[in-house]
């Protein structure tokens, strides 16, 4: 249940995050792709920026949906360190709330 509320917590932060200009930039070279790819825009020959991929990336640290690989926050953008330190946060509660939902499943620990 934890798992979740971080995860809704960091797609809602993304998408706003999404619509603020310069914020989430790509993170690999795109000097070649005209028009340059934005978070808001998909072209052709960047993957495109999805919020949902991006929380499940550092959120659900099991799954690789490769989207931190092709997208980065702009520390130099209005709110881009706290977008930074948001999400340094969310992986650390992610990871944290993942182990405890494994360990809870296998039963690893018990109440006796």
């Amino acid at each position: 249940m934890l798992l979740a509320a971080v995860y809704l917590a960091v797609l809602l932060a993304l998408w706003l995050g999404q619509h603020r200009p310069g914020l989430i930039v790509p993170a690999k070279d795109v000097q070649a792709i005209d028009p340059v790819p934005t978070a808001e825009v998909c072209v052709d020959g960047y993957p495109c920026f999805y919020p949902a991929g991006y929380a499940v990336d550092t959120v659900i640290l099991l799954l690789n949906l490769r989207q931190v690989e092709n997208w980065r926050f702009n520390g130099s953008a209005d709110w881009g360190w706290a977008f930074i330190t948001g999400i340094w946060v969310a992986t650390g509660l992610g990871w944290a709330f993942s182990t405890l939902a494994v360990v809870g499943f296998t039963g690893l620990i018990r109440k006796d």
